[in-house]
């Protein structure tokens, strides 16, 4: 077989080309973590590596490289408390348990996790003579097949399986995460979307505050409230 020489050029091109495609690949993967606001406002710029919600530990955990810190949801600054690794770590073990399955009893849907029966809407629990549902959450996010929906605590459907991910809506704000496509963006308990899908990752909001994950902040991503 005969072989031709390669030019110096071509070799330079390509050279460059690999150059310019690890710079894009790794660009990709250095997200940043802020906090929005309920009108999708960065009131906490990002500049995290990782950031958690608000409602396990009564801040949110956040990590700058190698180091965990308490970011107090009142005054929106990192406090000195002692958190760990672990600490995020328990809520990544909180967020990655099962999704709420949906299935359905009668003319109703029950909820079930980890296999096991959790909600039946026609065998209500009481406490203290209390009927006990969803409490002020309203309506549950369970996995419909590979969609996800939101159902009462009545069986009903609220709002039909159409999401391929999502999470509990926040009793202040209505708003809930939903993926729609790569992206991220959150709706109201009537199905609107009511800050655009342009997020890597977010979280539910708690604290009136959501942490939301952007690769490349946008103008729009990025804008803080005053």
């Amino acid at each position: 077989m005969r072989l031709y020489p390669v030019h110096p050029l071509f070799l330079l091109v390509l050279l460059l080309a690999g150059f310019v495609y690890f710079c894009s690949s790794a660009a990709a993967d250095t997200g940043k973590w802020g906090f929005i606001d309920r009108n999708g406002k960065f009131v906490v710029p990002p500049r995290f590596d990782d950031a958690t919600s608000f409602r396990l530990v009564g801040g949110a955990v956040v990590r700058l490289g190698d180091s965990y810190k308490l970011l107090d949801a009142g005054t929106r600054s990192l406090s000195d408390l002692p958190v760990t690794a672990a600490d995020m770590q328990f809520f990544r073990d909180y967020k990655a348990r099962q999704p709420l399955a949906a299935v359905a009893i009668g003319k109703g849907y029950g909820l079930k996790q980890d296999g096991k029966l959790i909600f039946n809407p026609h065998k209500p629990q009481y406490v203290a003579g209390m009927k006990v549902g969803f409490g002020s959450a309203k309506i549950r996010c369970a996995k419909f097949g590979n969609k996800y929906g939101y159902v009462r605590d009545d069986g009903t459907i609220a709002l039909k399986p159409r999401w391929a991910q999502a999470d509990d809506f926040d009793e202040n704000t209505d708003l809930a995460p939903v993926q729609i496509g790569k992206k991220w963006g959150y709706i109201n308990s009537k199905g609107a979307m009511v800050i655009k899908p342009i997020f890597e990752e977010a979280g539910i909001f708690h604290s009136w505050l959501a942490p939301v994950k952007v690769s490349r902040p946008s103008p729009v991503a990025v804008k803080q409230t005053q």
